[in-house]
């Protein structure tokens, strides 16, 4: 990052406010250009976002939906990965202008800058249904992909070969390019930069719980977002930067994690949309399976061939490659997605010692190999008397971003400022209810229940809750086998 490795002892580096000193580099920021957005009213854009809002790679984010088919459960979820990141750039742009007031001259100009193109190109590599593609990144992968890459993150490293590939963008953002490769890049140190655009304090977080809750039509997304950018303070320890809340924040941190786990068992994992994207993903991989040019779409290389093929995909033009590429069964899961012909939940399984008190199983249940859900999907389908693609075993998880999951500073639990100064984690407040929530893993069985299948032995109204019975019966039949 600029000015963050500068020289001399930590307290001459940090300066008496414990953040960097960028002395002497300035530049004048005007911001001629506004859009209006619903949930931030006018946001104003520098010349240079304009510019590249208005480049072929970051037009193709309005044709990628935020929450892929959740419109089929809330009909007011069309919202795109467009809106979205323009309202991350601009709760960025706050964040850090609140901070550059907080340490006076701390913090300048190319810093907000920065931050600000950061927050607005940090999606610019998702691909189709958004977030649901990675499965197929992983599914698909060759050698080509590194192996450090983790499936959550594919996104982020196919944003940096479109920044080094496609011409347009590059010669946008050829003099920030290293730091912003530094900073959307989530590896090495500790950065408050980097912390603003990707963390569990982040902008993008604080938009998009805003944004999806107020596109769906419900209220659980809800926050206090004015505390929040008002109580960001930060924090340096040796030669790494911290993003923290001052306690007077801390409430206002709680609504933004208990809003997004009511938004995640509400929106992210209702139902509906748990069906939808199993679907989506098992009709995408059978599809890869049989097809070239979708499974070539899945198997990243850091590439100008591979980056000018991508950006020609979104959400219609890969619905339309799939209904007409040559798988029959891929084609027939995206028809019924078309005509909101989905599969049913058969049964949810919280993995959880009270659901499942046998410990060896329960291990097993969160440790699924690929291998294992090919086998349960036949045994299930067996007894439904359908085909074992038309079953899915998916696993979820609900995850609590302020629980306490190791002793010491987890570099990902958020940290707060108490009133002496000490950096302490949210479960060391007692006032703080959301630390006392664990995360949740459950194991979803999906399948197709209606006359549609043809042979299927339940296809007429079956007692749901006897069937659910049997097939946890079945399951942990085959787990205790293996």
């Amino acid at each position: 990052m600029i000015g963050l490795r500068t020289v001399g002892s930590t307290e001459a580096q940090f300066g008496h406010r414990g953040v960097p000193s960028r002395r002497g580099f300035r530049m004048s920021i005007e911001y001629p250009y506004k859009v209006r957005d619903p949930i931030h009213g006018l946001i104003r854009l520098s010349q240079l976002e304009w510019d590249v809002i208005n480049s072929m790679p970051f037009q193709r984010l309005r044709r990628i939906r935020q929450l892929a088919f959740a419109d089929l459960v809330y009909p007011g979820a069309h919202h795109t990965r467009f809106e979205h990141v323009l309202g991350t750039m601009h709760v960025a742009g706050r964040i850090i202008s609140r901070l550059a007031r907080e340490q006076n001259a701390q913090i300048t100009d190319p810093d907000i800058v920065l931050v600000r193109m950061a927050a607005l190109l940090h999606d610019i590599g998702h691909g189709p249904f958004s977030h649901v593609s990675e499965y197929l990144f992983e599914k698909f992968a060759t050698t080509k992909k590194p192996p450090q890459i983790k499936r959550e993150k594919i996104h982020e490293q196919i944003t940096l070969s479109i920044f080094e590939h496609n011409d347009e963008l590059r010669q946008l953002i050829s003099t920030m390019l290293p730091e912003l490769r530094n900073l959307l890049l989530s590896t090495g140190s500790r950065d408050y930069h980097r912390d603003i655009v990707s963390s569990n304090l982040d902008a993008d977080k604080m938009d998009y719980l805003l944004r999806d809750g107020y596109y769906a039509g419900v209220r659980y997304g809800q926050y206090d977002i004015d505390q929040m950018i008002e109580s960001f303070r930060i924090r340096a320890t040796g030669s790494e930067t911290y993003l923290m809340i001052d306690e007077s924040g801390l409430f206002a941190f709680e609504q933004l994690v208990l809003a997004k786990h009511h938004m995640t068992q509400q929106v992210y994992a209702h139902r509906v949309r748990v069906i939808t994207d199993a679907m989506i993903v098992r009709g995408l991989s059978l599809a890869g399976e049989d097809d070239p040019e979708i499974k070539k779409l899945y198997e990243f290389s850091d590439s100008a061939e591979y980056v000018e093929q991508y950006m020609t995909f979104d959400d219609q033009t890969l619905i339309d490659a799939i209904l007409r590429c040559n798988s029959d069964k891929a084609k027939e899961i995206f028809s019924r997605l078309r005509q909101r012909r989905l599969y049913k939940e058969l049964l949810v399984l919280p993995l959880t010692d009270r659901v499942i008190p046998d410990a060896v199983v329960l291990a097993r249940l969160m440790n699924l190999t690929d291998e294992h859900r090919r086998d349960l999907e036949a045994e299930v389908a067996e007894s439904l008397g359908c085909q074992p693609w038309q079953v899915i075993v998916h696993s979820k998880n609900i995850r609590n971003p302020a629980y306490p999951t190791q002793q010491g500073l987890d570099p990902e639990e958020p940290l707060v400022i108490d009133r002496e100064g000490n950096a302490k984690r949210v479960s060391d407040f007692d006032e703080a209810v959301i630390a006392k929530f664990p995360s949740l893993e459950r194991v979803h069985i999906i399948a197709p229940m209606d006359r549609s299948v043809g042979e299927t032995k339940h296809s007429v109204a079956p007692d749901r809750r006897r069937l659910a019975g049997q097939i946890k019966g079945l399951v942990i039949d085959y787990i205790r086998k293996v």
